[in-house]
């Protein structure tokens, strides 16, 4: 599993599908198949979390020197994003699949690991999207 950015994405993919080499996340019919939050420098929006092509916003923009993480949570199948360390308000839910996390050369992985409980809490005015 690796963790990526591009263009400043955090991007998921199902484990299943074949990602080729210099694809675009928001273009059919790779957008069918990956999950991702859209933040500075994405032409198509900032702020956002796309999911086949539909974008919820309601996420804080990032610059690249903010610290983004992201936790996924295999037993409720939930995607949730942090800047800073704030619970951002969309996050994604319904993910019954395996995914990777996409790698991209423009991140660094500081850590990996799996926890033994969720970090998050409720932020206000949460959103959903489904997988």
């Amino acid at each position: 599993m690796a963790f990526g950015t591009w263009k400043l994405n955090i991007s998921i993919v199902k484990e299943a599908y074949q990602i080729l080499e210099n694809f675009h996340e928001d273009i059919y019919p790779h957008r069918d198949y990956i999950v991702f939050y859209a933040m500075n420098g994405n032409a198509y929006g900032t702020r956002s979390v796309y999911n086949n092509g539909n974008g919820t916003v309601g996420n804080i923009k990032c610059k690249d020197i903010l610290k983004i993480n992201a936790e996924y949570d295999s037993g409720k199948g939930t995607l949730i994003f942090f800047v800073q360390e704030e619970k951002q308000q969309v996050y994604v839910s319904g993910i019954n699949d395996k995914v990777l996390f996409i790698g991209r050369s423009s991140c660094t992985i500081h850590s990996l690991k799996k926890l033994s409980s969720p970090t998050s809490g409720y932020a206000k005015n949460e959103k959903s999207i489904q997988w």
